[in-house]
């Protein structure tokens, strides 16, 4: 390789590296937020940067010019890096990241710039509500981390007065890189979103300050709750048929649904979906994942039957491409989608998220303090029951449209095949909230509309006690 000519060095920073013959190679730190740039003027001109990373952070990597960027990890190796930039990478590992560049094929001096905006998970981050400004001091290469829950389907708009900052979603995604103003923002998933402002170039101390202003969707405005509506089922004879119904999934493959195409009347401005989620595997499944179509997929797992039982699990589901859902099966396995409700920010008739501290509505085990309609008698066989919600104890408001809900069963049989949640006074629906093939204790969550008198009914196939838990509800 020859002598290696090393721009913007500092002294006491050394990687071990193969590539290099183990060669101490100096470089420059970078922080989040750094800005680094140069000119390769010979072609064995390679300049180096590191920055001190987490395991599970993100950082994401702006570059203008002609020369190259490679970026390795702790332990030497180099990450793959996909086409164009900005490049968006998870860290794999804790300790000091290496990134080089230099001119693969040198004719004359190249000058290059670029950016690193990070995010670290174990950072100390504040909370940030709706309608507030917070206010702090930013210097080159600081970062002020700030959090809040965000609802899929909400509307936000952030502001900061000096700076830079980065909105990452519950994934860890970055999704917004912005200045000034960012204009509206509808948010793709429900759960803990970081904004993170950084402090450029500055080399002395300014002071900024970061506020949001939340519209439609936010903190659950935009739900629409439906009649718990089946949308696909892949068994052989459930009466569904393509891209709805058979064959099952095989192992290792992946399955779009088009959900707004269905029977269920679901809006296709939808964006987001409330799912219960049931899989009726042949044999063992490793795991089953949702994500919104044509997003590349994620790492992460829905559900799990590793002794290939019917397992059902709720879940909130980004609409993607034309509205569709992906499914990914490590394992065969046939997929059963129930939907009761979606979000969506362009209708006028919506529903908005109110929390509250968990409270137990109902419990028809003996002994369990509960009384009629709220307690014992146990569920048997093929029974039907209704719940008036409003007459519990739990203090919901009359005006709720839906429930957030927490459903256990306790079976007195071998088997319970499956408990259906829906409305009172609706038909009951073809669609299962949760399932106990082999009689153990199950729970899962469930979002159901309010019916006559602001009533759910319940199905069980098989006898078993009941509990149900609220920690929320819609209303206008």
């Amino acid at each position: 390789m020859g002598n290696l000519r090393l721009s913007q060095a500092t002294p006491g920073i050394v990687l071990l590296l193969s590539l290099f013959a183990n060669h101490a190679l100096p470089a420059t730190a970078l922080s989040c937020g750094s800005g680094f740039s140069g000119t390769i003027t010979t072609a064995d001109q390679v300049d180096q940067y590191t920055y001190a990373g987490e395991a599970g952070g993100m950082i994401t990597i702006s570059f203008i010019g002609i020369p190259s960027l490679s970026l390795f990890d702790p332990s030497g190796k180099e990450l793959s890096l996909t086409d164009g930039y900005p490049q968006q990478v998870t860290l794999p590992l804790t300790g000091t990241y290496l990134i080089q560049v230099k001119v693969p094929n040198f004719t004359g001096p190249n000058s290059y710039r670029g950016s690193l905006i990070c995010r670290n998970p174990l950072q100390p981050a504040s909370p940030l509500s709706c309608g507030a400004t917070t206010n702090g001091s930013l210097i080159g290469g600081s970062v002020a981390q700030y959090f809040f829950a965000g609802q899929a389907g909400g509307n936000i708009t952030l502001t900061l007065t000096f700076g830079q900052a980065s909105l990452f979603d519950p994934s860890g995604k970055e999704v917004l890189s912005f200045s000034g103003n960012s204009g509206p923002v509808i948010l793709a998933l429900t759960g803990t979103y970081v904004i993170q402002a950084v402090g450029g170039s500055f080399n002395h101390p300014i002071l900024t300050s970061l506020g949001m202003q939340c519209s439609s969707g936010m903190n659950g405005e935009g739900f629409v709750p439906v009649l718990p509506c089946r949308i696909a089922d892949t068994r052989v004879g459930s009466g569904f048929s393509d891209p709805f119904g058979a064959p099952s999934l095989p192992a290792r493959s992946t399955r779009t649904f088009p959900i707004p195409l269905s029977s269920c009347g679901i809006s296709s401005t939808a964006q987001a979906y409330s799912l219960n989620v049931t899989v009726v595997p042949p044999a063992p499944l490793g795991y089953l994942s949702i994500w919104p179509t044509g997003q590349p997929q994620p790492v992460v797992s829905t559900l799990n039957s590793l002794d290939g039982r019917v397992v059902a699990n709720a879940a909130i589901a980004p609409a993607g491409l034309n509205g569709s859902v992906d499914v990914y099966a490590s394992d065969s396995t046939d997929v059963i989608l129930d939907i009761n409700g979606y979000f969506d920010p362009d209708i006028t008739s919506t529903a908005a998220f109110y929390p509250d501290t968990p409270c137990r509505l109902l419990d028809t085990r003996s002994g369990s303090g509960f009384t009629s309609p709220f307690g014992a008698p146990s569920l048997v066989f093929g029974e039907t029951r209704t719940f008036p919600l409003l007459s519990s104890s739990c203090a919901i408001a009359s005006t709720a449209s839906a429930y957030s809900l927490n459903t256990t069963v306790v079976p007195r049989a071998e088997d319970l095949d499956y408990l259906s949640l829906w409305p009172t006074g609706q038909a009951q629906p073809f669609v299962s909230t949760l399932n106990s093939s082999d009689g153990r204790v199950v729970a899962n969550a469930a979002i159901v509309p309010a019916g006559t008198d602001g009533g759910i009914s319940v199905f069980v196939t098989d006898s078993t006690d009941l509990i149900i838990d609220i920690n929320g509800y819609f209303a206008p």
